[in-house]
Order: structure tokens, then C-alpha cells, then sequence
């Protein structure tokens, strides 16, 4: 018993690690990520999140389209993306 609560134990810790590791070399933005407002033709206040790569600008830039919703912005799948891209030097807009 001692043996399997070790094992877990073991598991657990191992998880941790992995965890922290594809936050700081696949999450973590190499530069300021800026919550940005503004307004659609329509009149819809929209709310997103620009990802700027680290160092002096200007920048290319892309917008993001992914859907809609908060569960975008959140998604660590587009996160991850919008990172990829701002460590190449890309800014990327993702908005709800």
C-alpha cells in the first residue's frame, strides 16, 4: 500500500512538471499580451486579447478568427497559437 501512495504520489509530482513545462516553452507569450476594446459596425463592444512579440515594433499583424464567445480567449489550444505566432514575430489579435 505504502508502495502504490508513492507511485501516486510519483505521478503527481511528474504531472506538475510536464504542466510547468508546456506552460513556460508553449503558453507563456515571449512579449505583453493587451487586452484591446473596440466596437463592431453593428454597434457590439467587442473584447479580445493582442499578443505582441518581445522587442521594438512595428510588427505584421493577423486577427485571429476562431469563433465566438469568452471560451475563445480562453481556449489554451488558441492561446498556444497566438503565442506560436508572436514568437515569430507576428502580433495576433484574438477577440470574443
Amino acid at each position: 500500500m505504502k508502495r502504490l501512495a508513492l507511485l501516486v504520489c510519483a505521478l503527481f509530482a511528474a504531472l506538475a512538471l510536464l504542466t510547468a513545462y508546456v506552460w513556460v516553452n508553449h503558453l507563456a507569450a515571449p512579449g505583453p499580451v493587451e487586452q484591446v476594446r473596440f466596437t463592431a459596425q453593428d454597434g457590439t463592444a467587442l473584447v479580445g486579447d493582442l499578443y505582441l512579440p518581445a522587442g521594438e515594433g512595428p510588427y505584421p499583424a493577423m486577427v485571429a478568427l476562431l469563433g465566438s464567445g469568452p471560451e475563445v480567449s480562453n481556449d489554451l489550444t488558441y492561446r498556444a497559437h497566438a503565442v506560436a505566432f508572436a514568437r515569430r514575430g507576428i502580433s495576433v489579435l484574438i477577440y470574443d
